[in-house]
């Protein structure tokens, strides 16, 4: 995947506005802007050469104040948030072209469709 430098730059800029913690790999946001260059430098060469993999997901369980089971939220890397925001900013404009257009002939009962009791043409 190509993805230029300029996106993963500005990918990780939106993405620091949102904050977050560290995934597992404990790198937090502060620590990879303190290396920024370097770090999507080299995030933007594996990508190039495919060869990155995103780490695994941190689990933390989050206690619910009606529930006792608590909710599991699942936290990415900094650097894997980063490639997911910039494959998001280019595949949006593609997916928002593509769902401008209707998918089924109007007019259309979604839920008959659910059903599966919608007519065909």
């Amino acid at each position: 995947m190509d993805i230029a430098l300029s996106s993963l730059r500005f990918a990780f800029q939106s993405m620091k506005e949102n904050q977050g913690c560290a995934g597992v790999d404990r790198v937090s946001i502060r620590m990879f802007e303190e290396n920024e260059g370097v770090n999507l430098q080299v995030l933007q060469d594996e990508l190039f050469r495919k060869v990155y993999r995103p780490y695994p997901l941190m689990k933390v369980l989050i206690p619910k104040k009606d529930e006792e089971t608590p909710r599991a939220l699942c936290i990415p890397t900094v650097r894997d948030r980063i490639v997911q925001k910039a494959v998001l900013n280019l595949i949006e404009p593609i997916l928002d072209k593509e769902k401008a257009t209707p998918v089924f002939p109007a007019p259309f009962d979604i839920n008959a469709w659910r059903c599966g009791t919608q007519e065909r043409r």
